[in-house]
């Protein structure tokens, strides 16, 4: 059987690349591996996961939507159709990156 990623864990890992973005003074991470993406959002579903220095991570899925949604803690997830749809999405919001 499988078992999924506890939140707690993906929670840590999540803190843990923020607190690295602010010493470095980045931005945002933007995470687009298989492994990456298993390790900070505890799914490896095709799509994007946005890990802002601050704030919640946002987990953009192209591919098996509810999969991820099941398998992932993130608590933001957007199913999109393409990446072109991630910064409307973050303007639509208020946030930008330079």
């Amino acid at each position: 059987m499988y078992r999924l990623t506890p939140k707690e864990e993906i929670s840590a890992r999540v803190a843990a690349l923020q607190a690295k973005l602010g010493q470095e003074g980045l931005d945002a991470a933007v995470i687009v591996q298989n492994a990456d993406l298993f390790y900070f959002a505890g799914s490896i579903q095709q799509g994007i996961l946005v890990v802002p220095a601050a704030g919640e991570p946002v987990y953009f899925v192209r591919k098996v939507y509810e999969r991820a949604v099941a398998e992932s803690p993130i608590e933001i997830i957007v199913r999109i159709a393409s990446p072109k749809e991630i910064p409307p999405w973050f303007a639509k919001k208020g946030i930008s990156f330079p």
